[in-house]
């Protein structure tokens, strides 16, 4: 029964943690000059890079490959985000508030990564976050 409340939980950080990420990378790619990785802060490449040689130890694994974009976490591309408000997030997010409110479900994401049930309160926290963003990023 945990598991399956659990599953609500798991799919809605799916989709939004991986909606995130392809909409830092397509908005930082969309000025072709630069590539997006050179748009990130010095500390995420420098996190990126050490996830990349963890991801070359466990190569036996059947992973396959992964660019780079696919090892951003949830906070870091919050970071990412925040870094790049102004120039490229501003005119698309709107609402810098959207950024602290999915920072602060961050938090019931990690809780759900190490296999503890959320309650329905919290459950319904996160829904709203997301609904959030997507009613003002993808309406």
């Amino acid at each position: 029964h945990q598991a399956i409340e659990a599953s609500e939980t798991y799919k809605l950080f799916f989709v939004f943690e991986n909606y995130l990420r392809k909409m830092v990378v397509d908005v930082l790619s969309e000025d072709s000059a630069v590539n997006w990785w050179a748009r990130l802060p010095k500390d995420v490449q420098d996190e990126v890079g050490k996830l990349e040689v963890t991801e070359e130890a466990k190569a036996w694994m059947a992973l396959g490959s992964r660019d780079k974009s696919a090892l951003l976490t949830y906070p870091q591309l919050l970071r990412v985000m925040d870094h790049n408000w102004k120039e490229y997030f501003e005119e698309l997010v709107r609402d810098r508030s959207l950024i602290q409110a999915a920072r602060t479900v961050g938090h019931l994401r990690n809780t759900m990564c190490h296999m503890t049930t959320i309650p329905e309160e919290e459950r319904d926290r996160i829904r709203q976050t997301m609904r959030d963003w997507f009613r003002m990023v993808a309406p």
